[in-house]
């Protein structure tokens, strides 16, 4: 995946591609345990990257792998935690790190959805800072922007994008959210209030991404079909220049440039396209055309195959047949949007 996008011969055509050479998208990956985000890997030497990452330790081990890379036009990191403010606040530490939070676990969904990986083990208290204040120097050393925003900070989402209102109306076009649908942590912001605050930067929500659902596991799905209830996911938020009403917005070019850019790295060719037809991105449409049908191609030989090792499985292994449809149903969830393909 490393630089598929940014190698591909017909992004190479298109006159963005110098001026991204020149100033790369900027990427900020917030809560970056475990290193950047594979969402931006296949423009890495177009991508300028700062990571946020409260653990010390983490954030130092991230740094040097950083140090040591060629892959990203250039990276950053920040050993805080983003938040509303500027000062400190509790770290609530568990037994799983990637759950660590600013807020204290839900113990009543916990123990009703039985949740052990948010087994409290401690706290500690850490610095915080907003958006805004960070990326203010950040730019003075060379970060181009927060043009893309992924954020997984464990239910202050929310909180951060308070701190985020210069960063929000004027560099980012696009966001990966995790989101939540319950409360997991003690009076975080859900779903729906982060879709209403966001709108009010000019943010159209378009999908969801890696949907999680969980269940008191009382059926054994083997032999039991049932529904579970959604969790979490990863929501995708775009500005979206096409809109005709009110809440219609206007980019720059390099921001329109940029959005073509996320459009693509989320998988959404069909909106990438869109903006180049209706002359939001200033590009050839036939160089733009080539280049989007090729990145987006699926060798149908592939799906064929895919099918015949799962008939495979389901021959060997009867009893678990359930499961292994599901699983391969859940692999290809997002890749398969066919609802408004005619029935032949």
């Amino acid at each position: 995946m490393i630089n598929r996008m940014f190698e591909n011969k017909f992004f190479r055509q298109l006159e963005m591609f110098n001026d991204i050479k020149q100033c790369p998208l900027g990427f900020v990956d917030v809560g970056a345990r475990g290193g950047v985000h594979p969402l931006v890997e296949p423009l890495a030497s177009g991508c300028s990257i700062m990571c946020f990452e409260p653990d010390e330790a983490e954030a130092e081990r991230l740094e040097n792998q950083l140090k040591n890379s060629t892959e990203w036009a250039n990276a950053f990191v920040l050993t805080k935690a983003l938040s509303d403010h500027d000062g400190e606040s509790v770290l609530h530490r568990f037994v799983v790190p990637t759950n660590d939070s600013l807020r204290d676990a839900n113990v009543e969904m916990k123990e009703r959805y039985n949740i052990p990986t948010l087994t409290k083990i401690g706290e500690s208290t850490v610095p915080v800072t907003t958006m805004d204040a960070s990326l203010k120097p950040a730019i003075e050393r060379g970060f181009p922007g927060g043009n893309f925003i992924k954020l997984d900070t464990q239910g202050t989402e929310y909180d951060i994008f308070i701190g985020s209102d210069h960063t929000l109306k004027h560099d980012t076009v696009a966001l990966f959210v995790e989101v939540c649908f319950f409360q997991i942590y003690e009076n975080q912001k859900l779903f729906s209030d982060i879709e209403l605050k966001l709108r009010d930067y000019g943010f159209s929500f378009y999908g969801f991404h890696s949907m999680h659902h969980r269940s008191c596991k009382q059926l054994d799905k083997r032999v039991h079909i049932g529904r579970e209830r959604a969790i979490y996911a990863d929501a995708v938020f775009f500005k979206d220049p096409l809109l005709s009403d009110s809440s219609a917005i206007t980019l720059s070019c390099r921001n329109a440039q940029m959005l073509f850019c996320c459009a693509v790295l989320l998988g959404y060719y069909d909106f990438a396209l869109e903006l180049v037809r209706k002359d939001v991105v200033q590009e050839r449409v036939e160089t733009a055309d080539k280049f989007i049908r090729d990145y987006a191609f699926h060798e149908p030989n592939s799906s064929i195959e895919a099918v015949k090792m799962l008939s495979e499985t389901v021959v060997s292994r009867p009893e678990m047949a359930n499961i292994a449809v599901g699983r391969f149903v859940d692999e290809r969830r997002q890749w398969n949007d066919f609802d408004d393909v005619m029935k032949k």
